[in-house]
């Protein structure tokens, strides 16, 4: 009985690390954005 646990949870921290590792890329993106218009500026 504790497998389907166990398993619930590993989704779940995949799932919070996928939605975490796209908010960084998106922040990395943004980033790279900005730095490049400061550059041409």
């Amino acid at each position: 009985m504790e497998i389907w646990p166990k398993k619930i949870n590993h989704i779940m921290l995949f799932l919070k690390a996928v939605v975490y590792d796209h908010e960084m890329h998106f922040l990395y993106v943004a980033l790279d954005k900005s730095v490049c218009q400061i550059n041409v500026m």
